[in-house]
């Protein structure tokens, strides 16, 4: 909450970045297991796109101590989306 009405520091303060570690896994596999039973064809890989979205999330959440308060603990990982 703190992050979105701009408030980092205390968003930094309170944040607990091992309990989100477990959010974007939950959350990419349920747009992944959205997307594979909509209809038409999926391609065969396309789970790939899902992973790589995690992995690069998840490194971004790991890493966003290391940028400072600047950015937080919720705006670098869903920065780090755009490039997964």
């Amino acid at each position: 909450m703190f992050s979105f009405l701009g408030k980092i520091n205390d968003a930094a303060r309170v944040v607990n970045t091992n309990s989100f570690m477990f959010y974007p896994c939950v959350y990419m596999f349920t747009m992944y297991d959205a997307y594979k039973y909509a209809e038409g064809e999926n391609p065969r890989l396309s789970f790939v796109l899902f992973a790589f979205g995690v992995y690069f999330v998840t490194v971004g959440l790991m890493y966003s101590p290391k940028f400072g308060i600047s950015i937080g603990p919720i705006w670098l990982p869903m920065l780090s989306l755009i490039p997964g």
